[in-house]
């Protein structure tokens, strides 16, 4: 009997696991094709946009679902399992030993009633293209473009990125409420609205009020405090406890359990100090 095809248990419904199948489906088409008629360079070009936009886009923009228990992380984690086997079983003829090692690490073991996966990828069947929706493609594709001039827009006023916004206004914005949003995260902005009428592509609302200069500072601390933890080689896993000392030891103090929330610490101690130090408990 032939090897059983790659496919999900049910169908994803998160916009980033449909567009991301939409992009696989159009790297076996176009690799497809490109075998067929014997064009090595058609065949593999595709190759390297598509893991382009597996890894800057998908990948980064689904983190934070590869974090939180529950089936959305179920549903990412399925979908990129089904990508890596799918893309494995794309590039073995060109790249045959990496194509192997990324297969056997997302191949799946026995399980009663279901057919095992062939041993080696070099054994496994030539995948078929997953349905692509050409509409969602079109309409990431416009969600990219208005993120990517909306952080232009940041760096052109100095504006940090961990520093949220109020708004960020677009002259067109995909109807899809969930593009929107992420758009919105993208720049880190609270809201994202169209205005077909305005000249410019995109503006953003750069008055930074009391609330949002402290969400900022916020987001700040966690990014040093998630350093330290990178420094003392801590895993995910760890919740070591901390001292930090500082001059701004009123605000760690007002959020300290916050904080602790959101870098997994499990004991945050605050002193006032001249500068910034951080210790291990």
């Amino acid at each position: 009997s032939a090897p059983p095809q790659e496919t999900l248990v049910s169908p994803p419904t998160h916009v980033l696991d449909r567009w991301i199948l939409s992009r696989l489906g159009e790297l076996v088409r176009d690799t497809t094709a490109g075998f067929e008629r014997y064009e090595l360079d058609a065949a593999t070009r595709p190759l390297a946009g598509f893991i382009d936009d597996l890894s800057t886009w998908y990948l980064r923009r689904s983190r934070d679902r590869f974090k939180t228990e529950g089936e959305d992380k179920a549903s990412a984690l399925e979908t990129l399992r089904v990508v890596f086997n799918t893309t494995a079983r794309v590039m073995a003829p060109v790249m045959p030993f990496f194509a192997e090692d990324l297969y056997l690490r997302v191949r799946l073991p026995a399980q009663a009633g279901t057919k095992r996966e062939p041993e080696s990828v070099h054994l496994a069947g030539w995948p078929e293209a997953p349905a692509i929706d050409a509409a969602l493609l079109q309409d990431m594709a416009a969600a990219r473009d208005v993120a990517s001039k909306g952080l232009e827009a940041r760096e052109r006023v100095g504006i940090k990125i961990r520093q949220p916004l109020g708004r960020l206004t677009a002259k067109t914005l995909p109807a899809d409420a969930a593009l929107r949003d992420i758009i919105a995260d993208e720049i880190n902005v609270k809201e994202v609205i169209e205005d077909k009428e305005q000249h410019a592509e995109v503006s953003l609302d750069t008055e930074i009020t009391p609330e949002l200069k402290e969400e900022g500072a916020m987001r700040e601390w966690v990014r040093s405090i998630q350093g330290w933890r990178k420094e003392q080689n801590f895993s995910v896993a760890d919740r070591p406890s901390a001292r930090i000392k500082t001059p701004d030891a009123d605000f760690v103090e007002t959020h300290r359990a916050a904080l602790m929330e959101a870098t997994g610490l499990q004991m945050l101690e605050v002193a006032h100090a001249d500068m910034l130090e951080f210790e291990r408990l």
